[in-house]
């Protein structure tokens, strides 16, 4: 029995350390599995943290690059409202255009990255429109395909009015008297179906003015004057000095009251700022320059050419009728402030001038002669419309855009 015994106990150690050999490797296996699960869970914790960083790099990039380009659309907007734009056709897209601002390089974000204004663009509906859309482009430095846009609708405020821009070639508050030598108004030609032939309807207004066809019993527009050698109230004889290019004659042109004071006048015909707000605007020594003139002197300027069919001039004469001396070419307009300035000094002695634009006398204009031609705006010779000096500038609501 005793036998017995010791063999029972023996057995049942060897159990008890079979037992405890596997208790033993179940909880490595356990710990293994465990610690397997604790690694996967610290590089998912640890992708998930790369991944997050990375994404919250990228938002800040993505956020600079386009605070970059608001910044380049605000320089854009304000430049925009201080210079003339230099279109070609109605697009200017800088800075690879003439004439763009610059536009420098952005520094000093949190990321290290700088940013460049790659594209700025100025789009039009047409040469004319006030209304200008404009789209700044950002890009990065270091990594190019960091990009961003933004664009905003603007709304000019300029020198001149929409009719300014396209004036016909003599516009006049008064009557046009004593016209001798061979002066030439080309009007413009609108050639609507387009078989390249000057039609009857298809050609603009040559002279505009507020007065009335009969003045005092004789035609306002009468070239020979109230007195001379041809009829003045006989249709057709009264224009045997002055070709009008088969451009027509109006009267009674009522001129916008843009002060809405009840008054409309031919100045607000040309601008839409008052004459003082011109002034400031405007440069008072005369250039050849494009650009704004407004020009206290009485005595005649030299000649040249003023301005181009791209950049016009604006030359406002606050007192008499000065006139150019010598061989003159001139894009854009010259207009004539005092109440019959170009009466009591007769505009004669414009020998050898070219006008690409329009000529306005507020008032009359006496002896208009000798070999001065007005081309209109718009013709093919001239500028396509004045150019506006801006002044100012707003911002429109995005949903003006389905208006543009």
């Amino acid at each position: 029995m005793g036998n017995i015994s010791i063999v029972g106990d023996a057995m049942d150690a060897k159990y008890r350390k079979v037992r405890l050999s596997q208790r033993g490797a179940a909880t490595l296996f356990v710990v293994v599995v465990l610690l397997l699960l604790m690694t996967i869970l610290t590089l998912t914790v640890n992708r998930n943290s790369v991944i997050e960083q990375q994404m919250t790099g990228n938002d800040i990039l993505a956020r600079e690059a386009q605070e970059a380009a608001e910044a380049g659309l605000e320089y854009g907007l304000a430049w925009a409202g201080k210079n003339a734009i230099t279109w070609i056709g109605d697009s200017m897209t800088c800075p690879i255009a003439s004439g763009c601002p610059i536009l420098e390089t952005i520094t000093g974000s949190s990321s290290g990255e700088n940013y460049t204004i790659s594209e700025l663009t100025y789009i039009r509906t047409s040469n004319t429109s006030d209304f200008i859309k404009i789209t700044s482009t950002s890009q990065g430095v270091n990594d190019p395909t960091i990009t961003a846009s933004s664009l905003v609708y603007i709304k000019l405020g300029g020198l001149l009015t929409s009719t300014g821009k396209l004036p016909p070639p003599l516009v006049l508050d008064g009557c046009l008297t004593s016209a001798t030598g061979t002066p030439d108004i080309y009007p413009k030609w609108y050639d609507l179906n387009g078989d390249e032939i000057q039609d009857a309807g298809e050609i603009g207004a040559a002279i505009i003015t507020s007065q009335p066809e009969d003045v005092g019993g004789y035609y306002c527009l009468d070239y020979c004057g109230l007195v001379g050698g041809c009829s003045a109230t006989t249709v057709g004889i009264g224009n045997g000095h002055l070709d009008l290019n088969g451009g027509v004659l109006t009267n009674d042109e009522v001129f916008p009251d843009n002060d809405a004071d009840g008054n409309g006048t031919i100045w607000e015909y040309y601008f839409d700022v008052t004459p003082a707000q011109y002034q400031a605007a405007a440069s008072t020594t005369l250039s050849t320059a494009a650009g704004a003139y407004y020009l206290k002197s009485t005595e005649d300027w030299a000649g040249g050419t003023y301005g181009s069919p791209s950049g016009t001039v604006i030359l406002v004469f606050e007192k008499g009728c000065p006139k150019p001396i010598g061989i003159t070419t001139i894009y854009g307009i010259i207009f004539y402030q005092e109440v019959n300035g170009c009466v009591s000094e007769p505009m004669n002695g414009w020998g050898n001038v070219v006008v690409y634009g329009s000529i306005g006398a507020n008032g009359g204009i006496d002896k208009i002669n000798a070999n001065l031609e007005i081309h209109s705006v718009g013709s093919v010779l001239g500028p396509a419309a004045i150019t506006d000096i801006p002044i100012s500038v707003s911002k429109l609501p995005g949903t003006w855009s389905d208006f543009l």
